[in-house]
């Protein structure tokens, strides 16, 4: 039987109105201020779940919302850029 990778998931927003929305549903407790990511830039990120990102990712336009994600592969992986969401599907 094949292990599944833990994966810790992770937003960035880029302005205010995406920062409130997120903090409507994310828990303040789950804020990591000051993360310093795989590419040495610290960010300010909201942990979240996979499920959360992709409502994100569903209501982007909608809602006007501006926002990276990141992810951490098992308890001690650095925090990476995730952009395999920002890829246009091929039809």
């Amino acid at each position: 039987m094949e292990k599944k990778k833990l994966i810790f998931w992770y937003i960035f927003t880029n302005d205010s109105h995406t920062n409130e929305v997120i903090s409507r549903e994310v828990p303040r407790e789950d804020t990591l201020d000051g993360v310093k990511c795989s590419d040495g830039v610290k960010r300010k990120l909201w942990k979240c779940d996979g499920t959360f990102v992709t409502k994100m990712f569903r209501n982007k336009d909608q809602q006007n919302l501006h926002f990276e994600v990141f992810k951490k592969e098992g308890k001690y992986g650095k925090i990476r850029r995730a952009d395999f969401f920002d890829k246009k599907r091929k039809k």
